[in-house]
């Protein structure tokens, strides 16, 4: 039992706490309050961006690092002994206020169940706020992109086809670039990048991601190792890549909301011949929707204010070429076969092995640094991609007729003029 007077000191404290704890800077706030710092914001600016106050900005800065809050004890009450073990054990209890009711009884509490709700209550909303919270981190110009795939079932003339949609947001302007594959491998991956470098005109100075199998190879170390090939392509362009922490992938927020856009603003209603169709509507949508837009967080149209993103060029990087072993040998009818599908290769490497790299939706066919042949990846399988250039060519010299000419290597043919002979000869070789 709670008497009245013990209830009500209670609530006070409790309130005076949930008051104290609203105010104060979470481990992510403080840490995007010094970034902000470091890349040159205003105090004010830095306030209104994370809807704290410039005093609060103030205190983050002076403080070398960030200092979790301490719980102020409350006045001695019945549960006051106990407070220490209560409020280490209500996390393990999930907040569960009638579990830590009856341990404490257990434990020697006399009081009554109200008191110990009154105790869980800010705790869990304490634990429910550093879970949820979700910054809101503006960055410079050409500073950050964010990227991230999302899927979603798609028709392609008759058939629902599984499509994966590569997504960048530049963080500054909020400018999108999407393409849509038919896999999120890392082949795919990599070319997709390369697209999105093409279409912005460079690249940021960093790229976030979050931590997906072709970025990152072990997840379980509390060091984050990045694929070895990824690493060397982010070193080939220059970038820096960024990993969300794991199980936190609302440190992506802007790209998260692009992926929602995508598949809320474009595909509901829509229908493509091919995946060749599909992305060149994306382009359409991109350039008459999504750039031209007002964005709901800088009041903005991407488009305008992306005049003012200030990215890498990368004009002058070749190409990454991923280096593969796959290798096939061109049948007799010119066509080589990749994932249960065939493809047309021209008519005089038929015999030969070639080489195949896979770049994003396309096929690529090599014989050394020749790049013979290339295709639009097919969705499902036994089906053909024939180029009839392929075949110019192979049935001219049997279909022509050939201009009828005597033996010209007759060993006992003597090329010079014909001998004139006296005809009297065959008279008297008939006489014989």
């Amino acid at each position: 039992m709670v008497y009245p007077g013990e209830q009500h000191q209670v609530q006070d404290a409790l309130q005076q706490t949930v008051m104290l704890e609203g105010t104060m800077v979470d481990r992510n706030k403080y840490g995007a309050i010094r970034e902000l710092a470091r890349l040159g914001a205003a105090k004010k600016e830095i306030a209104r961006q994370l809807e704290v106050t410039v005093k609060t900005v103030r205190r983050a800065l002076k403080k070398p690092q960030w200092e979790p809050y301490q719980r102020q004890k409350l006045a001695d009450t019945v549960l006051s002994q106990f407070d220490d073990w209560a409020t280490s054990r209500a996390e393990e209890v999930n907040f569960n206020a009638a579990i830590l009711f009856r341990e404490l009884k257990e434990k020697g509490y006399t009081g009554g169940y109200e008191m110990v709700k009154l105790l869980v209550r800010p705790l869990r909303e304490e634990f429910q706020q550093r879970v949820d919270a979700v910054m809101r981190f503006e960055t410079g110009p050409g500073k950050q992109g964010q990227v991230d795939w999302g899927s979603a079932q798609v028709w392609l003339g008759d058939q629902r086809v599984r499509i994966h949609f590569f997504a960048m947001v530049l963080g500054y302007s909020r400018r999108l670039f999407t393409r849509a594959y038919l896999d999120e491998r890392l082949p795919t991956l990599l070319a997709a990048h390369q697209e999105a470098f093409a279409w912005f005109g460079g690249r940021p100075s960093e790229l976030l991601y979050d931590n997906p199998k072709t970025i990152v190879t072990d997840h379980t170390a509390s060091v984050l190792t990045l694929n070895t090939k990824f690493a060397d392509f982010a070193g080939h362009f220059g970038f820096d890549p960024r990993l969300c922490r794991p199980h936190r992938p609302q440190t992506k927020g802007k790209i998260e909301s692009g992926v929602k856009y995508i598949k809320g603003n474009f595909l509901p209603g829509r229908r493509f011949i091919d995946l060749e169709h599909l992305n060149r509507e994306l382009e359409k949508w991109i350039l008459e929707v999504a750039d031209v837009r007002i964005h709901g967080t800088t009041g903005c149209r991407p488009a305008e204010r992306f005049a003012d993103e200030k990215l890498i060029d990368v004009k002058s990087v070749p190409p990454y070429r991923l280096e593969t072993a796959l290798t096939r040998k061109v049948a007799r009818d010119c066509m080589i076969t990749f994932g249960a599908n065939r493809y047309s290769v021209p008519w005089r490497f038929a015999g030969q092995t070639v080489q195949i790299e896979l770049w994003g939706d396309e096929i690529r066919i090599l014989q050394g640094e020749e790049v013979i042949a290339t295709h639009q990846k097919l969705t499902g399988t036994g089906r053909q991609r024939t180029n009839p250039a392929h075949y110019q060519g192979l049935f001219s010299d049997r279909l022509e007729k050939k201009k009828e000419e005597p033996p010209r290597f007759d060993p006992w043919w003597k090329d010079e003029e014909v001998m004139i002979r006296d005809l009297d000869i065959y008279d008297r070789v008939a006489n014989l």
